[in-house]
């Protein structure tokens, strides 16, 4: 494996850690279904951010790469990834992607 592929992985590490020391939880360590979750996931040096209800979303788009619930199922395929209950539970869901530069 590459010095960089080993130094990326490393710093996402940290940004994953520094998130949970505020309250975040684990992605690879699941989430509830049945409620608004905001999310932050690291996949192909993109940071996707967003919120959503995973019940809510098309249980097929697991296997679509880059749909958010293969983003958020899929975890042997992302780099890191946080999870959160969202304060407002009525808060419009949606996403946003952006590089990825720790």
């Amino acid at each position: 494996m590459s010095e960089e592929t080993e130094a990326s992985k490393y710093r996402a590490t940290l940004w994953r850690k520094a998130l949970e020391r505020r309250g975040w939880k684990n992605l690879r360590k699941g989430f509830p279904m049945n409620i608004v979750i905001e999310y932050h996931v690291l996949y192909r040096g993109y940071l996707y951010s967003g919120r959503c209800k995973p019940l809510g979303l098309n249980s097929s788009d697991v296997m679509t790469a880059g749909t958010t619930l293969f983003l958020l199922r899929r975890t042997d395929m992302i780099l890191e990834g946080v999870w959160r209950r969202a304060r407002n539970q009525g808060a419009e869901t949606g996403r946003r992607a952006r590089r990825f530069e720790p």
